[in-house]
């Protein structure tokens, strides 16, 4: 999918502070050897606007307890997996990520890239009504 960086500049009036836009990379992952031990979740992209970062959200059942790298527990519905300032970087890690609980020997979707703003563009890019975003 071709995704506009541009798109996540309005704001969630839900959500002050984050985009409006929100991009799911999956909605669950698969018990597999390498995600047993991991709890089901779906992760999502959306930037956060005080900070001009794009986060990736796991999103876990509300009665989920997440173990936190010091050993605790607590139970969370939303942690922030990975951030950055760099779209592609962003793109390029969810992408992994997506490989790494769903890509199997018989498929392997295509990678999410980067709108370019002129040609083939994403849907909604700014882009696509005028010569340059």
């Amino acid at each position: 999918m071709i995704i506009c960086e541009h798109r996540f500049n309005r704001e969630d009036p839900e959500s002050p502070g984050y985009s409006m836009l929100e991009v799911d990379y999956y909605a669950w992952t698969p018990e597999t050897p390498e995600t047993q031990d991991a709890q089901s979740h779906r992760l999502t992209l959306r930037k956060n606007l005080k900070t001009e970062e794009f986060e990736f959200l796991r999103v876990y059942p509300s009665n989920t307890i997440i173990l936190t790298p010091t050993g605790t527990k607590r139970s969370a519905a939303r942690v922030i997996a990975f951030k950055t300032k760099d779209f592609n970087e962003a793109l390029n890690w969810g992408n992994k990520e997506w490989n790494r609980h769903h890509k199997t020997p018989d498929y392997e979707r295509a990678p999410d890239t980067a709108c370019p703003h002129t040609g083939k563009v994403a849907t909604g890019c700014p882009g696509s009504q005028r010569d340059a975003c």
